[in-house]
């Protein structure tokens, strides 16, 4: 196929395997893949991917309120050492606390259902930390943590962050917006 100056389109190109009986059949198109994906990177999908199956606490969670050796900490914006988030990701090394002061500590969390421990494992101001935790939960939204913290017992309880109340989820995607969207 040839353009108004008679040259050949990149679109359209001959491939030499005698199909058609003049050892050549005309492809149209984009160049076909070599391969069909490998069943690794699906294998991958499925146990660190999109695919894969989530934690048992999977989400963000909002401490309500937390107790350092039976006394309650408020929620100071300028507290350091009080959790302001709890972010449980689908993988071990997803998880962060967010601080009240907006810092972020990240590690890994273990979650074992059947004995109902957290164990967080994350790097603190002195080196590595192991801080195991007993969970359970009252209702389907809310997550009680006990356990001790740095020689304190601690008691943390949390609530489940409706996910629909993020504007990407809940507005619907727009290649065009007529209006500026200004929350």
């Amino acid at each position: 196929m040839n353009d108004e100056r008679g040259r050949k389109s990149p679109l359209h190109r001959r491939w030499p395997d005698g199909i058609d009986g003049t050892g050549s059949k005309l492809v149209t198109g984009p160049e076909p893949r070599a391969q069909s994906p490998k069943p690794e990177c699906l294998i991958k999908v499925y146990s660190v991917g999109g695919g894969a199956a989530k934690s048992p606490l999977y989400g963000i969670w909002d401490v309500t309120a937390m107790r350092v050796d039976g006394e309650a900490l408020p929620p100071i914006v300028t507290d350091p050492t009080r959790w302001h988030r709890v972010i449980f990701d689908g993988l071990p090394w997803g998880t962060a606390i967010q601080r009240m002061d907006d810092s972020f500590v990240r590690g890994q969390a273990t979650i074992d259902a059947s004995a109902r421990t957290v164990t967080f494992t994350g790097q603190g101001r002195q080196g590595p930390r192991l801080v195991r935790l007993i969970y359970f939960r009252p209702t389907e939204r809310q997550l009680v943590l006990d356990g001790q913290i740095d020689g304190s017992d601690v008691s943390i309880q949390l609530s489940l962050v409706d996910l629909d109340q993020f504007a990407l989820l809940n507005r619907g995607f727009r290649w065009v917006q007529e209006y500026p969207f200004n929350p």
